[in-house]
């Protein structure tokens, strides 16, 4: 199992606390649109709240790869060149 190095347990932990906040930050919308969608009837509110979570999951997942790729374009030469040096 993977574990922090000696004396970078804090990190570890951090990124891990950091993580769940974030992903309790991403899903609350959706949790507020079940919330105030209970008047609507079951059948009109569940497949509305799914397609529109799944929608909104989609538009988080092509948000968080353009970030990267936008953040991984200045160091793609050098990634290009330990890519090259690898016997894979």
């Amino acid at each position: 199992m993977p574990r922090a190095t000696s004396g970078h347990n804090g990190e570890a932990t951090g990124s891990q606390l950091i993580t769940l906040l974030g992903v309790g930050l991403a899903v609350t919308p959706v949790i507020l649109a079940a919330v105030f969608t209970q008047s609507v009837p079951t059948a009109i509110r569940m497949p509305v709240l799914v397609l529109g979570a799944a929608a909104y999951g989609l538009a988080l997942a092509w948000g968080g790869v353009r970030a990267a790729a936008i953040l991984a374009e200045p160091k793609l030469p050098e990634l290009n060149q330990i890519a090259i040096q690898t016997n894979l």
